[in-house]
């Protein structure tokens, strides 16, 4: 395996470790929300997905931020599916 694919798989694993535990805490919060919790609880659940939906958005960061500094250049999009969810929950699918 050469070199830059060594570095590309060694990312990989860093990326899914850094996010499968925040992951694993915002399902866990959701499932305890659906099971009818206390008010008090409820809010302790929000700050949960809250917090750890940051700890993934700033995994993806710094994701993006080495490859940008090793010269990548990630071109992300939104897959079709996710669009079309998406515009169908504002009302703008057709």
């Amino acid at each position: 395996m050469d070199m830059p694919c060594k570095i590309a798989e060694k990312g990989l694993v860093t990326l899914v470790q850094a996010m499968k535990n925040p992951l694993t805490n915002i399902k866990l919060s959701i499932d305890l929300l659906e099971s009818g919790s206390t008010d008090q609880s409820i809010e302790n659940y929000y700050e949960i997905i809250k917090n750890n939906a940051q700890r993934l958005e700033d995994s993806i960061r710094e994701i993006c931020d080495c490859f940008f500094e090793q010269g990548f250049t990630l071109h992300l999009t939104t897959p079709p599916a996710v669009k079309q969810r998406r515009d169908a929950s504002k009302g703008l699918s057709g």
